[in-house]
């Protein structure tokens, strides 16, 4: 897998720009050891694609923790994978797109916060919840397994 950090002009390291934001649904599959995830991710690393999560992903899915022995477990999983903050525009995309398709396609408030950097970076989502975030514009939705 390639770094999740590059280097400016200036020499300081960056975060670089993923390929990919993995959706909550990964992750709880990832919890639960299931072979297609394990299989996919594997495969997502051996042909070098950087796959990150939003904060609000990782937020969500530390969330699910019920005691110290899991929250450290759920620390352990997300590890490997960059965590990306939202801009001031992310939050506005967001908004924006709550209040375009809330009543029509139900879309959720985090679903639009973590589509948001997917958005904005034109990378794909990948999730097990296409219908969550399909209406979105800008925002490609893969279902991966």
């Amino acid at each position: 897998m390639r770094s999740a950090f590059a280097s400016s002009q200036t020499g300081e390291r960056v975060m670089a720009d993923p390929d990919g934001f993995l959706d909550t649904s990964i992750l709880i599959d990832l919890w639960r050891g299931s072979r297609f995830v394990l299989d996919w991710l594997h495969d997502q690393s051996n042909a070098g694609y950087g796959l990150s999560i939003s904060v609000i992903v990782a937020m969500e899915f530390m969330d699910g923790a019920r005691n110290q022995r899991e929250r450290l477990r759920a620390v352990s999983l997300l590890k490997p994978y960059p965590v990306w903050q939202l801009t001031p525009e992310d939050s506005h995309w967001a908004q924006t797109q709550h209040a375009a398709f809330k009543l029509s396609h139900n879309v959720g408030i985090l679903d639009a916060l973590i589509a948001a950097p997917a958005a904005r970076l034109a990378v794909p989502i990948y999730t097990l919840n296409v219908r969550h975030f399909s209406p979105l514009p800008d925002v490609t939705v893969i279902k991966p397994y």
